[in-house]
């Protein structure tokens, strides 16, 4: 029996081309004896074969949501600093899916030092693109106004 994946439904919501994503990754809460960075890896493998990267974020279940925008931005950042590939700047964007299909969903385009300020609990994935083409643009700009 198929169902709905949030895969699926991130990819397409995002108005991103789904043969352009690569492999997708985890972001996970670290504790001070578990800091995985494989997610990083992901994302630089993703980036090098110009390919979008789908991240998941680490679910909870005592509050019911995922890790926060905040705390994926500081792991994304932490992991920036110990390997260096330029992959998160500041000024680098990226795209938060916020509740996808629900009644609150909400989408944002926005650069990493403008994500860290974002307070959004429920569930959240995001994305890194590895560049939009002219008609991922188009759909960008109309999904982001609306």
């Amino acid at each position: 029996m198929h169902s709905n994946s949030i895969i699926t439904a991130a990819i397409g919501e995002s108005g991103l081309d789904f043969y352009r994503f690569g492999k997708v990754c985890t972001i996970p809460r670290w504790s001070l004896n578990y800091r995985p960075v494989s997610f990083y890896e992901t994302i630089h493998n993703n980036l090098t074969n110009d390919a979008h990267s789908l991240i998941l974020l680490d679910y909870d279940s005592k509050s019911e949501s995922t890790i926060s925008i905040k705390e994926a931005v500081a792991t994304l950042e932490e992991a920036e600093k110990t390997y260096r590939k330029g992959i998160v700047r500041d000024d680098s964007y990226i795209m938060i899916l916020h509740n996808i299909s629900a009644k609150d969903s909400k989408l944002a385009y926005v650069r990493i030092k403008e994500a860290k300020e974002m307070a959004l609990g429920g569930m959240n994935v995001l994305i890194i693109h590895s560049g939009l083409s002219d008609i991922e643009k188009e759909t960008m700009d109309a999904l982001v106004s609306k």
